[in-house]
């Protein structure tokens, strides 16, 4: 009898385990897709929009500063995000290299932490909170 209560209760616990384990990437899989919005910029000083769309690739619009526009591509991991730039208006908004960031998601309200990069301009822009565009 002890052996079957045993065998009953270690079945609960696995499935308690398996089924939390299942929610959790379930919550990954709706923060990663609500990072494909289009953003704009919190802050007084600058109109900056950026849209991140479903095929990993980005646009990010200066509307104060016609001359700067960047497109490129995204790579998540989590809560880590990789901007790479492809092409841009300018040196830097075509540089290359990757700048990685953790976001979190609250609302409507997006914060990028600096991990590494690079590109001042763009860890400047990206100090910042975003909301999303309901425009």
């Amino acid at each position: 009898m002890l052996k079957k209560l045993n065998v009953i209760l270690g079945l609960v616990a696995l499935f308690l385990f398996v089924s939390c384990d299942d929610k959790k990437d379930d919550e990954i899989v709706v923060v990663q897709n609500e990072i494909f919005n289009t953003w704009k910029l919190v802050n007084p000083n600058a109109n900056v929009e950026l849209l991140v769309r479903p095929d990993y690739t980005f646009h990010v619009d200066v509307l104060l500063n016609e001359e700067i526009e960047v497109e490129g591509r995204i790579e998540l991991d989590q809560n880590k995000i990789s901007f790479i730039n492809i092409q841009g208006s300018d040196p830097m908004s075509s540089d290359p290299r990757p700048g990685v960031y953790y976001y979190e998601i609250k609302s409507d309200t997006i914060r990028f932490t600096l991990i590494n990069d690079p590109l001042e301009r763009r860890a400047g822009f990206l100090a910042s909170p975003w909301v999303k565009n309901v425009d």
